[in-house]
């Protein structure tokens, strides 16, 4: 018998050899730990009486579930390759964290879960590196007794904090006054030492829209006369013993003080009135500006490259040498770690995902990660889940029109930096907010026309989206858009704000004036008129409602105006001179009526 020889890898067979080892080695590149379970991009190794991480978790990692272990702490090096982890649950382990531990940089990470472990306390270095997270858990941590000031300035984005049944005994404010877009946090089953140190915290709890779950077990422990009773209760019940009160002597001073400031008050208000008559308050300018640049860019020609000459091709494909072995192996290992599947219903091309018109109630799955244009236009979608949404890092064209995607958008769009196109019109959409887009850098064309209970943009809603030029918010049910929340959009060239109830009072005077002073283009003008106040109601913005609001919404005197201002001033100084004759009066009486009584006393003694 001869020799058995592997076939040549130019060979169909050799081809077919390279692609299942390319598929193998993808495998094993992308192995499952032992004592784990993996399902595409997600690790699960609950209770399985782990001491230390896995060391064989694949890289491409989006959720990894380490709960019911014995984990006593998490290797940083370990952990800073998982550069895609969005979801991380180390509960119910026996994590401590030393004071000096950080957290590797994960900047994808928005879930941490770290309840029921024996964390001792929390310093600005722990969660320093994490500026993505969303939501963290540490409560069911009873050796938790100490987080440092300022210990979450570093987590702006921190929507949900949890720190229920720790051993925490008193917290600064400042911990918590840099987390803006804080709207839950737990702080029931502590003991909580109810003394003045807490009051500052307690107010901020007042002022702050923040929801505190269970408040009816976040209860003082100590001082013993407050016991049982809810902090901010408590804090009532002890702010009378934390503050300075004032005796009669201090009564006396301020009544001094307030007598001084009234006469300083009576000539301020001669010299207002005096004032008011020689001030006229100005005409705003107007200017036009130049004529908007062209826009979009023409694109540079590239020329059409030349066609390979026939002797090539010919030799081209005759000649098949082992890099086409090693273009398979590629293949077999970019098809086997990306996974790139099509969702159901949907059509897709390459880098394009088009899902329009498909009645989809769920966002579809699974969408290749190297999705550049993703259409869901004319669906049922409700939301938006950003865990999901998120893994399309590459993601630059999204078009979620025609939906029913209601009131809370907030941090849905992450972590796709890179989107330069989303339509969100024709949904439900009630606000916008600073989170809504804050996260959207690359932003160029934002769409948000007709959402019929869309009521309000915040200020400073689109202060992130500096390269924003097209802006679309007609046919909504705005009534006010405060002038800088658009002011600052360097880069904007087009804003359509036609079909809104406009209500066109005084604060809406500096809209239209820097609508005409920017250049920006405003489409179909006609139809931006004012709905009301009644007197202004139909009229246009740009043009007559303008001239309405000038005359106005600005000071105009005539001569019985000046009349009536020198009368008043004329009454306050003589109102200030009869006052100050009268304590003259009065202090020379006292003088003589004092000086009267010592004489009589001294003509006594000198009888006596």
């Amino acid at each position: 018998m001869g020799r058995l020889l592997p076939p040549p890898p130019w060979s169909p067979v050799g081809l077919c050899v390279a692609l299942l080892l390319g598929l193998s080695w993808a495998e094993e590149g992308l192995g499952c730990p032992q004592g784990c379970t993996c399902e595409r991009w997600e690790v699960a190794c609950t209770g399985g009486g782990l001491d230390r991480v896995p060391s064989a978790i694949p890289l491409t990692t989006k959720v990894l579930v380490l709960a019911n272990n014995s984990l006593a702490s998490l290797p940083p090096m370990e952990m800073s390759y998982l550069n895609d982890l969005v979801y991380l649950d180390c509960s119910r382990n026996l994590l401590h964290m030393s004071f000096d531990f950080t957290f590797p940089r994960m900047v994808k990470l928005t879930y941490l879960d770290l309840s029921f472990n024996r964390i001792l306390r929390i310093t600005p270095r722990t969660f320093s590196q994490l500026q993505g997270l969303l939501l963290l858990n540490l409560s069911s941590n009873p050796t938790l007794v100490e987080i440092k000031a300022h210990a979450f300035d570093s987590n702006p984005l921190l929507r949900y904090l949890d720190l229920r049944a720790c051993g925490l005994t008193s917290v600064g404010a400042d911990t918590f006054r840099q987390l803006h877009n804080l709207h839950s946090l737990g702080l029931a089953e502590n003991p909580w030492s109810c003394d003045c140190s807490l009051l500052e915290f307690c107010n901020w709890m007042k002022k702050a829209h923040v929801q505190y779950p269970d408040p009816e077990r976040t209860l003082c422990q100590k001082p013993d006369n407050v016991r049982g009773l809810q902090v901010l209760e408590g804090a009532s019940r002890i702010h009378y013993t934390c503050f300075v009160h004032l005796e009669l002597g201090d009564f006396a001073v301020m009544a001094l003080i307030a007598f001084c400031i009234f006469f300083g008050g009576t000539l301020a208000a001669w010299l207002v009135g005096i004032s008011a008559v020689i001030y006229y308050h100005p005409v705003p300018k107007v200017n036009d500006e130049s004529e908007d640049e062209d826009w979009p860019p023409k694109p540079s020609h590239d020329p059409a490259a030349e066609p390979a000459s026939g002797s090539a091709m010919a030799k081209r494909v005759r000649t098949v040498n082992q890099r086409h072995v090693w273009m398979v192996l590629l293949l077999g290992i970019c098809w086997r770690a990306e996974g790139g599947g099509c969702p159901e219903a949907c059509v897709c091309q390459y880098l394009s995902v088009n899902c329009t018109d498909k009645q989809l109630e769920d966002f579809p799955a699974p969408i290749p990660l190297d999705t550049r244009q993703l259409v869901l236009a004319r669906n049922r979608l409700s939301y938006l889940p950003s865990v999901e949404l998120n893994f399309l890092s590459d993601l630059i064209y999204l078009d979620c029109s025609g939906n029913a995607l209601g009131e809370d958008l907030d941090f849905a769009f992450v972590s796709i930096i890179k989107l330069v196109y989303l339509d969100l019109s024709f949904n439900n959409l009630t606000q916008v907010t600073f989170s809504t887009f804050s996260q959207l850098s690359s932003l160029v064309v934002l769409k948000l026309s007709d959402n019929p209970g869309l009521v309000e943009i915040e200020k400073d809603s689109f202060a992130n989206n500096t390269w924003l030029r097209h802006l679309d918010v007609s046919r909504c049910r705005l009534t006010f858009l405060d002038t800088s929340t658009v002011r600052d959009l360097p880069n904007l060239r087009s804003l359509a704000v036609s079909g809104n109830p406009w209500f066109c009072n005084c604060s809406f005077m500096g809209l239209s004036s820097w609508v005409k002073e920017s250049g920006v283009t405003i489409p179909d003008p006609d139809n931006v008129t004012c709905y009301g106040p009644a007197f202004m109601h139909g009229l246009r913005m740009l043009a007559e409602a303008q001239e309405q609001l000038h005359f106005r919404c600005h000071i105009h005197l005539d001569d019985r105006d000046y009349l009536f201002l020198g009368l008043v001033g004329f009454c306050i100084f003589s109102a200030g001179t009869v006052l100050a004759w009268l304590l003259g009066v009065c202090a020379v009486i006292y003088e003589v009526l004092t000086a009267t009584g010592e004489d009589e006393e001294e003509e006594e003694e000198e009888a006596a």
